[in-house]
């Protein structure tokens, strides 16, 4: 909760930025822009209890410190009329956050371990299809989803929990999510001719990993959010 006020706070501080500009945005014709940015990135899930009955233990698993984010992209904006934008994008991002797993009530020391931390990381193919409301100065604000897929996984979420579990008695675990969707709320101030900075905050929907213990299995939603910074550069001459 922290953290998401603090990024409405940020929000809210660009705009005030905006506000004071002189040059407002074109809603007329259609602008191309190439664009970059990097941030803060997080984990966030409930605490999850894996439990094996055989060693008598269970491991928690919990988010734990901030990792980087980073993307590079092109974006379009396109003019829906008076006051609103379109804005399809193609990015691609980098994505990580580190997780925890503890090893408590072991009634044994089959795994010498007794926690393990991960660094828990993905390569995505985003194309966001957000909306903008385009304010009477050069400032405006975007929503709406981003689909995403994911090329690659180091799946430090899953070794966190291999590297203390029994290794004769391990759960089945599946933290793969090739494709997903996520919400983003964005924040745009033009600071020159063609060229803007924004902050966004992301964060994953309905993103589920499951694991399977004497044949029941479980399904826990694992939720990776952002904080970005970015800057966009016009490549078109006209519109915005």
């Amino acid at each position: 909760m922290m953290k998401l006020t603090n990024t409405i706070g940020l929000i809210l501080l660009i705009s005030t930025v905006g506000f004071s500009q002189i040059e407002a945005p074109s809603t007329d014709k259609p602008a191309f822009f190439i664009k970059g940015g990097a941030g803060t990135s997080w984990i966030t899930m409930p605490k999850v209890f894996l439990i094996n009955d055989v060693d008598t233990s269970s491991a928690q698993i919990l988010p734990t410190t901030n990792s980087f984010t980073g993307y590079i992209g092109i974006q379009s904006l396109i003019p829906l009329g008076d006051h609103w934008l379109f804005m399809p994008e193609i990015n691609f991002n980098y994505i990580s956050g580190e997780v925890r797993v503890d090893r408590i009530n072991s009634s044994n020391l089959i795994e010498p371990n007794a926690f393990a931390q991960k660094l828990q990381s993905y390569t995505r193919i985003e194309l966001p299809l957000n909306f903008g409301v385009v304010s009477s100065d050069n400032f405006w604000v975007s929503f709406g989803p981003v689909l995403f897929f994911n090329l690659s996984d180091n799946k430090g979420f899953d070794n966190a929990v291999r590297e203390i579990e029994d290794p004769n008695n391990r759960n089945k675990l599946d933290s793969d999510n090739p494709v997903g969707l996520r919400f983003r709320l964005a924040a745009y101030v033009i600071v020159g001719k063609g060229m803007y900075i924004d902050a966004k905050f992301d964060s994953d929907l309905n993103r589920k990993f499951w694991y399977t213990e004497n044949d029941d299995t479980y399904h826990m939603r694992m939720s990776l959010q952002s904080v970005t910074l970015g800057f966009g550069y016009r490549l078109n001459r006209d519109g915005l």
